[in-house]
């Protein structure tokens, strides 16, 4: 489900460690959508994808490419996530305990 025009809000940096291309860019503050559309493509972190195309909608949120690519790439980091949350071997700490009980 997209959000309409006036549901883009400016997004909080909620990124742990951007980039220094992208620290200075948010220093900057810039509100030229074309500067985020070219960020998007500089950086290369998901997160930090994620974040310059929330500033492009919320510069421009009739930018429907930039709104497919953002729900695109937010869904297949939540399967990447879930994946990976799911082939996590559960009785790793009792194979530990077992290993290192005889050492």
């Amino acid at each position: 489900m997209m959000k309409n025009q006036s549901q883009w809000s400016f997004p909080e940096n909620t990124l742990r460690n951007p980039s220094p291309f992208l620290s200075e860019y948010i220093r900057e503050n810039s509100n030229h959508e074309l500067e985020w559309l070219w960020a998007v493509d500089y950086v290369t972190e998901p997160e930090e994808k994620l974040y310059c195309m929330q500033r492009v909608l919320y510069i421009n949120p009739a930018n429907q490419e930039i709104e497919r690519l953002f729900y695109s790439l937010t869904r297949s980091l939540k399967e990447k996530t879930q994946s990976v949350a799911a082939a996590r071997p559960v009785g790793l700490p009792l194979l530990f305990k077992r290993l290192f009980r005889n050492a």
